[in-house]
């Protein structure tokens, strides 16, 4: 079931993140370039025309690209940052020298303070952390993940500000 934003909330998404992701890109953008909606019991966000998908269940690097390249194309590709998160997330992003899951290079970088370190030579994939910085972290991690149905696009996060 995929509904526009304007009939948010959907019953079948009771995840804070993608509620908050949903409210950013309702509150920026126009509402009927927006769907929201779930695909397999995984919650969906299109905006304009670009899906990307936010599974809450935590799996390693490999799992995460693998359930990625079964259900939509492969782990999320950044190529610009809006907004922020306050949740790990794996991204597409691995090795040293880092590459996207896809095979593309990665131009554009986004890494916290002293990042990345490979700390005891084992974080070789990355993760999304506060203020949609990157961090190195061992594959072996467990973490939730965003899958992409296109090859990259610019990705939405929520912050919350306190008053």
């Amino acid at each position: 079931m995929v509904q526009t934003a304007s009939t948010f909330p959907h019953p079948l998404i009771n995840d804070t993140a993608v509620r908050n992701l949903i409210f950013t890109l309702f509150s920026c953008c126009s509402p009927s370039s927006i769907l929201v909606g779930t695909i397999r019991s995984t919650p969906i966000v299109s905006y304009t025309a670009k899906q990307f998908h936010f599974v809450p269940k935590n799996m390693t690097w490999f799992e995460a690209q693998m359930f990625c390249r079964n259900t939509y194309l492969d782990l999320v590709t950044v190529t610009h940052n809006e907004e922020s998160t306050r949740q790990s997330l794996w991204i597409g992003l691995f090795n040293s020298p880092w590459k996207w899951s896809d095979g593309g290079n990665a131009t554009f970088q986004n890494w916290d303070n002293d990042s990345p370190d490979n700390w005891r030579h084992d974080e070789k994939c990355a993760i999304m952390v506060s203020a949609g910085y990157w961090n190195d972290a061992s594959c072996q991690k467990l973490n939730p993940f965003l899958c992409s149905n296109s090859k990259s696009f610019f990705l939405f996060y929520f912050t919350t500000h306190a008053g």
